[in-house]
């Protein structure tokens, strides 16, 4: 399911943040299959981005 997202299989021997960053991946892209923006998840995710955006711009 997530090799679909270009995301590698999880292997045994990765460390638990590379998994959970996998696993945020995989959400992310199965949001955005499933119609994006309707899910709470989704707007958690746009919400925490557009932040990311806008703090690297104040300091720029």
């Amino acid at each position: 399911m997530a090799t679909q997202c270009g995301a590698p299989a999880p292997s045994p021997t990765s460390s638990p943040l590379i998994q959970l960053r996998r696993r945020k991946h995989s959400a992310r892209c199965s949001a955005a299959r499933h119609g994006g923006g309707t899910s709470p998840i989704d707007k958690l995710l746009k919400r925490k981005r557009t932040r990311r955006a806008r703090t690297r711009a104040a300091a720029l």
